[in-house]
């Protein structure tokens, strides 16, 4: 029993995955520019492996055994163990954390995206609506956007016997149910209208964000990228949009633990792939976008094993893990550590002992002083008689 329930939170875990994480990490990655979507899809961008978090784990737990006070080094941790999915184990640190220094928008960050995953939604809009009061324009406002995805979540039915697709739609346009519509009600006050092209970019950027920054494979996040990109002014500002809305599906597809899911996943894509194809008279187009995206995903895969090679390599040297990856894969050199000074002990020797005094010379610098006494006693003497005799 204890093995299915284990399994089925594994699931849940996977399936939802919308993450705005914020760790030491995290700020390095913000400095990069995003990779484009296909990159996202395939999984061709910089990312840890399972090994790096262990180790992350273990160093924190260390550092904080000497630094008992540093909130970052509890942010690192609790992201490292819900990377692990570990997140009631995450919720617990942060828990910590907002005892030594209340208020702070990481926590509720943090916090918010512990509980999502969890499957708790309702606790996760809660806090992640914390961290946005304040600081609304963090991670380019992706927090704004996944508190929206758990709300329509929630709309949908999210819980434990939830079936995916979210939308059932095979082919969306604004009036159905969708992500899309639900953002057009949310932003716009009203599904049937449409998301101008700012408005769509921003939310594409947002379910980007999260794409990296949580669960690439989340069929969840994929679906509500599709939907984005196949509705409204994003269909029409790039033809490649449709193309990678198709791929998004296809992506979700693949996933997906499901079968009867994966089957309504490539309905979507097919049939708008044959939109895609009435409208730009293209023959087939699906066969060669889906073979590529294959092809590349097989190449990511390769280029990701790279960076776990080098993990595992740093880690077994004894190294900063992630002091040498933000020196290979963000251009970062290490910070000099300070010199330790070294105290020399002085050693006593003939050059800088004090020289004692010979005995003659002792002798001599007695008399000297009585001599001296002697005198001013014989001055005192006179004067006290010059006194007596006035």
């Amino acid at each position: 029993m204890r093995i299915n329930l284990l399994f089925l939170f594994l699931i849940f875990s996977s399936l939802l995955g919308i993450a705005c994480l914020w760790d030491n990490d995290t700020i390095k990655m913000e400095k990069q520019d995003f990779p484009e979507v296909y990159d996202l899809l395939t999984g061709n961008f910089i990312r840890h492996s399972e090994e790096y978090y262990h180790w992350k784990i273990k160093d924190r737990t260390q550092k904080l055994k000497s630094d008992p006070n540093n909130p970052r080094l509890y942010d690192d941790l609790a992201v490292a163990y819900s990377k692990m999915h570990q997140d009631k184990k995450a919720i617990e640190l942060m828990m910590q954390k907002e005892k030594i220094v209340p208020g702070e928008y990481e926590t509720y960050a943090n916090m918010g995206t512990f509980y999502l995953h969890d499957g708790q939604l309702e606790k996760g809009i809660e806090y992640i609506e914390k961290a946005i009061a304040i600081n609304p324009d963090a991670h380019f406002g992706r927090e704004v956007y996944q508190k929206y995805l758990a709300e329509y979540l929630l709309e949908k039915g999210y819980g434990k016997n939830f079936e995916l697709p979210v939308s059932k739609i095979i082919f969306p346009n604004q009036k159905d149910k969708t992500f899309y519509s639900f953002l057009c009600k949310k932003l716009k006050n009203d599904p049937n209208k449409e998301l101008n092209l700012e408005e769509s970019q921003k939310a594409i950027k947002g379910i980007c964000g999260m794409i990296k920054f949580g669960n690439y494979n989340s069929p969840i996040l994929l679906e509500a990228l599709g939907d984005i990109l196949s509705q409204g002014s994003a269909r029409h500002s790039r033809k490649s949009n449709r193309n990678l809305a198709i791929l998004a599906y296809y992506r979700a597809s693949q996933t997906c633990n499901s079968k009867s899911a994966s089957k309504i996943y490539i309905q979507k894509t097919e049939k708008l792939a044959r939109a895609l194809q009435d409208s730009y008279n293209k023959k087939d187009p699906i066969s060669n976008l889906t073979k590529d995206l294959d092809r590349d995903i097989i190449l990511a895969d390769k280029k990701f094993q790279k960076i776990r090679a080098n993990e595992i390599q740093w880690i077994q040297e004894g190294l900063d893990v992630d002091e040498k990856f933000a020196e290979v894969y963000y251009g970062i050199q290490p910070q000099p550590k300070p010199e330790k000074k070294e105290v020399v002990e002085e050693k006593l020797t003939d050059e800088n002992i004090p020289a004692k005094d010979s005995k003659g010379e002792i002798i001599f610098n007695t008399l000297i002083g009585i001599i001296i006494l002697a005198f001013l006693a014989v001055i005192v003497f006179i004067i006290r008689k010059n006194m007596n005799k006035g």
